[in-house]
């Protein structure tokens, strides 16, 4: 563990400042600069292609919806029982709301309706120009965003499953808006509260965590990042442990999304991340209306299998419940579909009701 922790910090220092030199001559003089235009222009059509693929190997109708927000605008993907009751669904970095492709049919197919979400920055959510970063991408805006298509499809009330930063705002969430949520799973990502305390005794993870430092630096990631998308969507990032959890689309699909975004999602680390683990962590109260379940990938490179443990997250939910799936990686909606679409149904229909 310790041994893979310096790995990743020696790749940080050394590998990162190559990559970076070398995206910056692609990117400036050897027409990536256009390429990554051509990427950025594809994304709404790789999307609908992902959409239409669903559609036709589930035999389900799917459709594009966007939620007006004081922001801007948020995209997701929906459909299912209109009848039924909603569940959302919140991806991660660097994905959009395909990371959800296995999950989708499978929830339709068990009743609900569903709304996939592009977080603010991804996908096709835009933000409002005369907004700055730090407006944008906060927590109080994610839950605008959240309220607003839960309205706005006309409930009051959702289930909820967050994937990586998406755990995280699905945290934040669960705490400004409780009387709003069913129930909650997430997938691979921590409370907020637990973070700090857990690498301040397990030094490792601040080794694992050392990207975070260079995400800080301004153009570093996102030179390397812009100059090559489809290489860092299709191995430094998302190298699946499962062979074949990703089609061709995938990857495709993520990497452009990678190319049109690249300083948006920049900075969801760059702003609210800190605030987030460290004093607005401090104004959550602890989760008493309902149980929580977390699963996690034991082969998450970036993140200790620990801190999705009730050991380390238990002191923040009154009835959690932690799950670790063997052999797979971070990204558990493409490397665990099968297994994940089954705690998901089983863990909303015994869902109670929330206090």
């Amino acid at each position: 563990m310790l041994l893979q922790a310096l790995v990743l910090a020696v790749v940080g220092v050394f590998v990162f400042p190559i990559f970076f030199v070398l995206g910056f001559l692609k990117y400036h003089f050897l027409g990536g600069k256009s390429q990554t235009a051509q990427l950025g222009a594809r994304l709404s059509s790789l999307s609908n292609q992902a959409k239409e693929e669903i559609e036709k190997k589930n035999n389900i109708k799917l459709e594009d919806r966007v939620f007006l927000t004081p922001a801007g605008s948020v995209h997701a993907v929906c459909g299912g029982n209109k009848k039924g009751e909603l569940v959302l669904l919140i991806h991660g970095y660097p994905e959009c709301w395909h990371t959800w492709k296995n999950q989708i049919p499978a929830l339709i197919a068990a009743g609900y309706f569903v709304a996939a979400v592009d977080l603010r920055g991804y996908g096709l959510s835009m933000t409002k120009p005369t907004y700055t970063p730090e407006q944008a991408f906060n927590s109080n805006t994610w839950s605008q965003d959240l309220v607003a298509v839960i309205k706005d499809l006309g409930y009051e009330t959702a289930h909820v499953a967050g994937h990586d930063w998406g755990g995280l705002i699905t945290w934040h969430f669960i705490s400004a808006h409780r009387s709003m949520i069913k129930s909650a799973v997430i997938l691979n990502s921590f409370h907020p509260k637990a973070f700090i305390p857990f690498s301040l005794k397990n030094p490792s993870q601040f080794l694992r965590s050392f990207y975070l430092v260079l995400t800080r630096i301004p153009n570093f990631f996102d030179t390397i990042l812009k100059a090559f998308p489809s290489g860092f969507a299709n191995r430094a990032f998302v190298g699946p442990h499962v062979k074949g959890a990703y089609s061709p689309l995938d990857v495709e699909l993520r990497a452009s999304n990678i190319a049109a975004n690249t300083s948006n999602m920049l900075s969801y680390y760059r702003y609210p991340l800190i605030p987030l683990l460290t004093k607005n962590a401090e104004t959550f109260s602890k989760i008493e209306s309902f149980p929580v379940l977390i699963l996690w990938g034991d082969e998450d490179v970036a993140l200790d299998t620990r801190l999705g443990s009730v050991e380390v997250n238990g002191a923040y939910v009154r009835d959690l419940k932690a799950e670790t799936l063997p052999g797979v990686g971070h990204f558990l909606p493409f490397e665990a579909p099968q297994i994940v679409n089954q705690k998901l149904v089983d863990w909303f229909k015994k869902a109670p009701t929330p206090n």
